[in-house]
């Protein structure tokens, strides 16, 4: 399923270069992630655990300009103003979504929030993806 969510980014070049710097960078950092793709999204993970998820928006504005939805799963609520929308859907399971309108949007904030979210491998309350 990789396929249709790669289809979706290469419709816009900017989205594409986004998600291949993050993908690029995530395998250097943290080389035992698996990327699991679905039609919709495109999860990291790491020890069967997501800690990332991108997706597309389901309804864009006419002249928005495009760009990906980063989920990063954190066991506690940070509260950032960069963060679009913070929601908890398992107990001690924190979603942080945040915007990226291009590559320089992917700073070391960001990338310390992945760190984070990558080493709490602990979080066993959420599902554990069983196929990939």
């Amino acid at each position: 399923m990789l396929d249709n969510m790669l289809d979706a980014l290469k419709k816009t070049p900017e989205l594409l270069t986004i998600y291949e710097k993050l993908k690029t960078t995530l395998q250097e950092r943290y080389p035992a992630t698996v990327i699991a793709c679905q039609a919709s999204q495109i999860a990291f993970v790491h020890d069967e655990l997501p800690y990332l998820v991108v997706t597309l928006p389901h309804r864009k504005k006419a002249g928005q300009e495009p760009y990906l939805i980063l989920s990063v799963f954190l066991s506690k609520r940070l509260d950032n103003p960069r963060f679009v929308q913070i929601t908890e859907p398992y107990a001690n399971v924190w979603l942080h979504h945040l915007f990226l309108h291009c590559v320089q949007d992917l700073d070391t904030d960001i990338l310390q929030w992945i760190d984070l979210a990558y080493r709490e491998n602990e979080l066993t309350s959420i599902p554990k993806i069983t196929h990939v």
